[in-house]
């Protein structure tokens, strides 16, 4: 069975004209969308079934066909093979199937308003948030805002649900607690009496469910915080690259003439490194700067007219 056999497809519409350039862009998408029609199905799954997790979620994005088919119980194996072909990945978090669990570890956009990028992902409550939600208080809020309207007598045992029961995120020096949470506790801690029994039983059982989240937060945790270092030491040898290309140019510059008394200045290294087609997460080689050469020189002269002047 290929796609073409599960998915159907629709009867044209009317012919409408169209400019060449349309219709060769719709002609060329065409010709690659037909392998992947006319393949049959088992195949196409295995094909999936090597591609990292977040190129599953954007391939389930582009059609509602490829959606269904990806999204559907017999494409439970190919999401788990993606998974596992990726090192040092953690189990899948309980509770979360495979779509949802590849969505929060390698999706960047906000779990409540959509922005991307979005950094921070709070695992107690298995959510991505940007800055913006998680300052707005609706699904994290701080203590201030949880306890703005706590009676006076009952703020010690509102701050020990607060600080001993309730999923918590900090940044930037700031603790941000899980609203829900901290409600729920209110709520269910509400028909108990303090100092009670039943109260401390109830409670203690609170506490040792808060112990197993944290636990079971802590691979995702120490993942994230590898997968960070990782991009920073990434990051510290593109740097190091950079530093490189910024050489290469100017000993290319310096051989089609450039005098060193403009080279060195510091104004010229300032806007070649800030240069956008300088300052590029890939190495310079002899064919980009070729491309990239005249832009480069333009920016030069106009440098040294602006000196002159």
């Amino acid at each position: 069975m290929t796609l073409r056999l599960l998915f159907p497809q629709k009867k044209p519409r009317k012919r409408v004209k169209t400019t060449a350039v349309v219709k060769s862009a719709r002609r060329n998408a065409g010709g690659k969308l037909k392998l992947l029609v006319d393949t049959p199905v088992d195949v196409v799954l295995v094909i999936f079934s090597h591609v990292d997790p977040l190129d599953l979620l954007r391939l389930s994005r582009t059609t509602k066909d490829l959606r269904a088919l990806l999204m559907s119980k017999s494409s439970v194996g190919v999401w788990e093979s993606a998974r596992l072909g990726m090192e040092g990945l953690p189990p899948i978090i309980e509770g979360l199937n495979e779509p949802q669990y590849a969505n929060l570890l390698f999706d960047t956009h906000c779990h409540n308003c959509l922005k991307t990028p979005t950094k921070h992902i709070i695992w107690a409550v298995r959510m991505r948030l940007c800055k913006q939600c998680l300052y707005k208080g609706e699904t994290m809020a701080d203590s201030t805002d949880l306890l703005r309207n706590v009676e006076e007598c009952k703020l010690q045992d509102a701050f020990r649900l607060l600080n001993n029961l309730t999923p918590s995120f900090k940044n930037s020096g700031f603790t941000y607690y899980n609203r829900a949470s901290y409600e729920r506790f209110v709520e269910e801690s509400a028909p108990l009496q303090y100092g009670t029994p039943e109260y401390d039983s109830w409670f203690e059982k609170m506490v040792e469910e808060k112990k197993t989240l944290d636990l079971s937060c802590k691979p995702y945790e120490e993942w994230e915080t590898s997968r960070t270092e990782a991009r920073a030491a990434e990051l510290a040898s593109l740097r190091r690259q950079r530093l490189d290309t910024y050489r290469f140019v100017i000993a290319h510059l310096k051989a089609d003439g450039w005098p060193e008394s403009v080279l060195e200045k510091s104004e010229t290294r300032e806007a070649l490194e800030a240069h956008k087609l300088v300052n590029q997460a890939k190495a310079l080689t002899d064919r980009i700067w070729k491309t990239i050469k005249p832009a480069v020189v333009e920016m030069m002269c106009e440098m040294a007219t602006d000196a002159v002047l």
